[in-house]
């Protein structure tokens, strides 16, 4: 789908993959949340094989990604390793985890990340399930409230970035397909993305 001369689209080649592993491997590098000799390979793992991938391309390149994975009752999850006590969200086969959400450096600060979000919730709605958990550093948790997302109580530091503080939150699904708390610069796409 185009927005605003980007492109929004699900990750579908080799070529794309690739191009989301160095967009990772920037973006948390010029975020100081990884150390600039950390291989890019570092920032693949087995979560992406699992996961729709969704991109924000611009000129043919990659200048965003969040990745969406479901998850049946027995697979380990992105956020299980934070999560000592499960009864603070709904029961597994009920929720979809977004991780991984980035901006290239060159972008980040543009807004792109309210159309990358509702990208995200979009992956999310298509799969069934009620509920999106994520996790945000304490510069990204004011977009996912904007975007429909609540604070569960639970802060995590998260080795792989830095060791940032990051908070887990939740998404209400079917709230935020009618637009319940969402700002309407994510509304306004997910509207689009929902009509296709």
């Amino acid at each position: 789908m185009e927005w605003n001369g980007f492109e929004l689209k699900i990750c579908s080649t080799p070529e794309d993959y690739l191009q989301i592993i160095m967009l990772r491997h920037r973006s948390y590098i010029s975020e100081g949340k990884a150390h600039a000799d950390a291989l890019p390979q570092v920032f693949s793992d087995s979560f992406d094989t699992r996961a729709t991938l969704g991109m924000m391309t611009m000129g043919g390149n990659v200048i965003g990604s969040v990745r969406v994975t479901i998850h049946n009752d027995a697979d380990p999850t992105w956020y299980g390793r934070y999560i000592t006590d499960p009864s603070i969200l709904p029961p597994q086969q009920a929720y979809t985890e977004a991780s991984r959400l980035c901006v290239s450096p060159e972008h980040q600060g543009t807004k792109i990340s309210f159309p990358l979000a509702a990208s995200m919730i979009h992956a999310g709605i298509v799969t069934g399930r009620r509920y999106m958990i994520g996790g945000a550093d304490d510069i990204r948790v004011g977009i996912w409230k904007k975007c429909g997302a609540s604070e569960v109580g639970l802060q995590y530091t998260n080795a792989q970035l830095g060791n940032i503080t990051h908070h887990l939150l939740i998404m209400d699904l079917d709230d935020v397909k009618r637009g319940k708390g969402v700002d309407s610069r994510c509304y306004a796409v997910l509207e689009q993305l929902l009509q296709h």
